[in-house]
């Protein structure tokens, strides 16, 4: 990887790191900032399940009308709206298999790992930031491998009628394994 861009991923988590925590005295607020939190890590959670059973309308369904998403190589580039982000996610999920860039019948467990989320005072906002970890498996050739692949992710959300939402996601993957033979129990 790129040793500036590599940095530039840093300083984005670290950036996130250093969004002042405002100590909140009265419980109630304690409690509101946790709820938020974990409505968010419950959301980013959300969203990995959607990517592992290849659901793009359910992808769709928890980010904003205004989203976008900013992503490393090798699916270089920036979608905005939601038909940009869909094609991106159909492309990835269902399309790239067909074209030989992913594994035949290729089968997800999409990590977010080591996530810190930063609310903002009105609770309307927030930035996450969070490892990921891929671990796929599929055939290539009649055999039945598997892929790890482990990057970033920063997010930005936006609380949308009651319901927080994605509104950016950046994704940079780090690295990929090669393929490498599995046995599959299931």
């Amino acid at each position: 990887m790129n040793i500036r861009v590599s940095e530039q991923i840093w300083d984005e988590f670290k950036s996130i790191l250093k969004v002042p925590r405002t100590i909140k005295v009265r419980p109630e607020e304690r409690i509101r900032e946790l709820e938020a939190k974990e409505d968010i890590r419950e959301l980013l959670t959300t969203y990995t399940y959607f990517w592992n059973s290849k659901d793009v309308n359910g992808i769709l369904s928890i980010m904003t009308e205004d989203c976008k998403i900013i992503h490393g190589k090798p699916y270089e580039g920036v979608y905005q709206g939601k038909e940009e982000v869909r094609r991106f996610f159909e492309n990835i999920l269902i399309e790239a298999p067909k074209k030989g860039l992913r594994l035949e019948e290729q089968e997800d467990k999409h990590h977010i790992t080591n996530l810190v989320i930063r609310v903002d005072e009105e609770m309307r906002d927030a930035k996450a930031a969070s490892y990921f970890l891929r671990v796929s498996s599929g055939k290539k050739n009649g055999r039945e491998v598997g892929v790890i692949a482990t990057g970033w992710y920063t997010f930005e959300l936006r609380k949308e009628n009651g319901e927080w939402r994605i509104r950016s996601m950046k994704i940079f993957r780090r690295m990929q394994s090669k393929e490498f033979d599995v046995i599959p129990f299931l």
